[in-house]
């Protein structure tokens, strides 16, 4: 999480998702649920949840059916890498936006995405 304003709910402490969804909040374009995907990351230390496009979950870890994948970031202690390349690959292009803003895509008054 990073503080930003938005221009619309003040400060708030961004989240990252993909350059699309990030796009059409700028443009308040609407998006169609369907293409909405979830990236569950776990590591040893913390956990995370990121909400994409379907587009960009399939070019970087080409799981672009499942709504949800879960990747395990690498074990320090274990010596194991798990799935962090496709993590850092995830990572490299995800872009900041307002946590409210994405949360209230294409949604009713009272409706959350996440």
């Amino acid at each position: 999480m990073k503080p930003a304003i938005c221009e619309k709910h003040g400060a708030q402490a961004f989240v990252m998702t993909s350059p699309i969804l990030r796009d059409a909040l700028v443009n308040e374009s609407p998006i169609d649920r369907a293409i909405l995907r979830e990236i569950h990351i776990t590591s040893d230390e913390k956990s995370s949840i990121l909400i994409v496009d379907a587009e960009f979950l399939e070019k970087h870890t080409s799981f672009d059916k499942k709504t949800k994948i879960h990747l395990k970031d690498r074990s320090v202690a274990q010596k194991k890498m798990n799935d962090r390349l496709m993590i850092q690959k995830v990572y490299k292009d995800l872009v900041w936006v307002c946590p409210i803003c994405l949360s209230q895509i294409n949604q009713p008054p009272g409706d959350s995405v996440i």
